[in-house]
């Protein structure tokens, strides 16, 4: 892949500022995804797979955008 053009500063920043909610997102559903217990499988399951499916989106926008 290539790199972004230094030139474009802003369409950086907003890619660092989504590659950020990504981590951060994955910060708040780690501690679902870590959990042991057998109690709330399926809600646990069902949360993670909804921020999987956001996050997805996000890295495919940023992905757009670094081919744009």
């Amino acid at each position: 892949m290539d790199e972004v053009e230094p030139d474009n500063g802003d369409m950086i920043d907003l890619i660092v500022q989504l590659c950020t909610r990504i981590g951060m997102m994955m910060e708040d559903v780690s501690l679902v995804a870590l959990n042991a217990s057998r109690d709330g499988l399926e809600g646990r399951v069902s949360e993670l797979q909804g921020a999987i499916g956001i996050m997805a989106a996000i890295a495919d926008a940023a992905e757009a955008m670094l081919q744009s």
